[in-house]
């Protein structure tokens, strides 16, 4: 019976912050955000614009194995530096 009430608190907590009605504070977000997206993720982020730019040029030119090959390596290169 407690899980269930815990699981109420829960979901009454979440709609209240996606209202706006309750704003977690800032050091709450920032421990969200640490448990969520690892710091090798960061180091990731800068390639991004380059990697849809790469894939986007092998589609425009006609080229999807060029595109899935660029996509793959893109998530290959993603899932190492974040551990996903």
């Amino acid at each position: 019976m407690a899980t269930h009430a815990r699981a109420d608190v829960v979901e009454q907590l979440r709609e209240a912050i996606l209202s706006g009605r309750i704003r977690p504070g800032d050091r709450l977000l920032r421990r969200h955000e640490a448990l969520v997206r690892p710091a090798a993720a960061d180091e990731h982020l800068g390639t991004i614009p380059a990697d849809i730019a790469a894939i986007t040029r092998a589609i425009v030119a006609g080229d999807a194995e060029k595109a899935r090959l660029s996509m793959r390596g893109h998530i290959e290169a993603w899932n190492r530096h974040t551990g996903g």
